[in-house]
């Protein structure tokens, strides 16, 4: 018996649930009219996003192998211990002041 009535409660929350989630989305739903301009005029500010992006010079090509080499030394550090990459930190610090 108290589990039905466990059972009976359950299904009378996820009911209130579902009638929450659907008067949401009925909520933040446009009107279908309102849909189309609203689309139409989101992809016209896009086109000089993009224009503008194609102005930009593209980063100059990387060998794949080397590109690999990189990945993988980041890695090894990323997967390393902390202290270990502390080391790594200050080390580098030292060798650039010492330039």
């Amino acid at each position: 018996m108290d589990l039905n009535k466990k059972l009976d409660k359950f299904k009378q929350q996820q009911a209130n649930c579902q009638t929450t989630l659907t008067k949401v989305a009925a909520s933040r739903q446009p009107p279908k009219s309102t849909a189309t301009t609203t689309s139409s005029s989101a992809k016209k500010p896009q086109a000089p996003a993009s224009s503008s992006s194609l102005a930009q010079q593209p980063p100059p090509p990387l060998k794949f192998s080397n590109d690999t080499e990189r990945l993988q030394h980041i890695n090894s550090i990323r997967k390393s211990a902390v202290g270990a990459q502390i080391k790594r930190v200050i080390d580098l610090l030292f060798e650039v002041a010492r330039f």
